[in-house]
């Protein structure tokens, strides 16, 4: 926690000196420094031909989601692959799904697919369970009752020069109410992994993800920009 801090603190600094004082006092939100908002970058793909194209598919998941997932973090959006620099996803901000219905329960699932390694992958950064519909106009996974926290929120921040990450988001519809009290999830809270992620909603009866999004991101010691990679 002191490292991640440290990191912070001194990742903080340098990108605040990349950003004007005239571009704060415009408001320009363009602006990318941590206290602006990153320039989001649209996808132009669709929710199924983006989770194709990122072999997010083909190295995880069985099929893609059906519906996109709206997502933000309190500077930067995830949409469908874009890059987000690492400092950028500390804080959580809010899930919304708009079309879930108000009767359901609904189980969040967020998850690095490319930690803690390429050959180990499916690091578990969030898991929440029995959301009330009615509730996904928009939550803040920080703030849930505790009674729907299997694991708690971890900011997706990669190793060091451990490469590409794509922390996705995955919402599936339950069938019934799910204890998060079993064992077996207690066991989940602590290793935070799940490596095969098709095996383990089969396990809780939850069928293909009805929504679902995904971004990004990189941890390199040749940074120098906001962006987080190397320069081409």
């Amino acid at each position: 926690m002191m490292l991640l801090l440290f990191m912070l603190g001194i990742g903080s600094q340098i990108i605040f000196a990349s950003c004007n004082d005239s571009a704060k006092d415009s408001k320009d939100y363009s602006c990318t420094c941590i206290d602006g908002y990153l320039a989001n970058r649209k996808s132009r793909l669709s929710v199924e031909d983006a989770f194709i194209e990122y072999d997010i598919v083909d190295d995880y998941l069985p099929v893609p989601p059906e519906d996109f997932l709206v997502a933000s973090f309190i500077t930067a959006y995830p949409d469908l692959g874009n890059f987000i620099p690492p400092l950028r996803t500390v804080d959580a901000n809010a899930i919304s799904y708009p079309k879930a219905k108000p009767s359901s329960e609904y189980t969040l699932i967020l998850i690095d697919i490319d930690a803690p390694s390429k050959d180990n992958r499916g690091f578990v950064i969030g898991m929440f369970v029995n959301i009330q519909g009615r509730n996904l106009s928009a939550i803040n996974v920080n703030n849930l009752n505790i009674n729907s926290v299997v694991v708690p929120f971890t900011p997706p921040v990669p190793a060091l020069d451990s490469g590409i990450h794509r922390p996705i988001a995955l919402l599936y519809e339950q069938n019934g109410s799910i204890n998060p009290n079993r064992l077996d999830l207690l066991r989940l809270s602590r290793d935070r992994l799940i490596p095969d992620i098709e095996e383990f909603t089969k396990k809780y009866n939850l069928k293909n993800p009805v929504a679902g999004n995904f971004f990004v991101t990189e941890l390199s010691s040749c940074s120098s920009s906001d962006d987080g990679r190397k320069d081409e």
